[in-house]
């Protein structure tokens, strides 16, 4: 069963919502390595220069990783999903310790307040959207169709199984209106009728 039903606060399934999270997060790692090949290209400190080489490698293979997890949602590839959920945990981490090894190593309080900043507002994202992508990765692989209306997962056999509810209520209604004819319409007439032959 799925951890989310709906992605974002009711706007869009897990399935759109998956999409979303990998362009967003392809677009975010272009953005980021093209800022680590500027930085890299104007000099700096050695470990300024560490670091943004570290970054520079994450955000190549994330860029990878984004680009698969995106064709999974579209050609519904389970296995990239959950391929990507994997990898964005395992970059989360890689980014945790390139932060503490700016800290620790150098730097200005306000090169220190961006990076952690920048890498905290990084981690709620990737949290929000590993619940978002293994939700959708969880309903594929169960067979679940979740790109309908938002908060609906609708089963390959839950229509049907509607359908038979629906039909099993009408049977039961047709049942109670029946019933015993004595206990109908007849029923307020058989006294008369009774009082009829025993006059005759």
């Amino acid at each position: 069963m799925a951890i989310l039903k709906d992605s974002c606060f009711h706007c869009c399934n897990v399935r759109d919502g998956s999409l979303v999270v990998g362009v967003l997060f392809l677009a975010v790692h272009v953005l980021d390595l093209g800022i680590r090949v500027i930085s890299l290209l104007s000099g700096g400190y050695l470990y300024a220069i560490l670091a943004d080489i570290a970054s520079a490698v994450i955000d190549v293979v994330a860029i990878v990783i984004d680009s698969l997890m995106i064709q999974g949602v579209i050609k519904a590839i389970s296995k990239f999903l959950y391929w990507w959920v994997v990898a964005a945990v395992i970059i989360a981490a890689l980014g945790f310790f390139v932060v503490l090894f700016v800290t620790f190593l150098g730097g200005g309080p306000q090169n220190l307040i961006v990076f952690w900043i920048v890498y905290l507002v990084k981690l709620v994202l990737v949290i929000y959207g590993v619940f978002v992508v293994y939700s959708h990765y969880q309903n594929l692989r169960d067979g679940v169709v979740d790109d309908g209306p938002p908060g609906i997962a609708v089963g390959t056999a839950s229509s049907n199984e509607m359908q038979n509810t629906v039909t099993d209520d009408d049977d039961d209604e047709d049942k109670k209106k029946r019933g015993n004819p004595q206990k109908g319409f007849f029923s307020f007439l058989s006294p008369n009728m009774t009082g009829v032959t025993s006059h005759q």
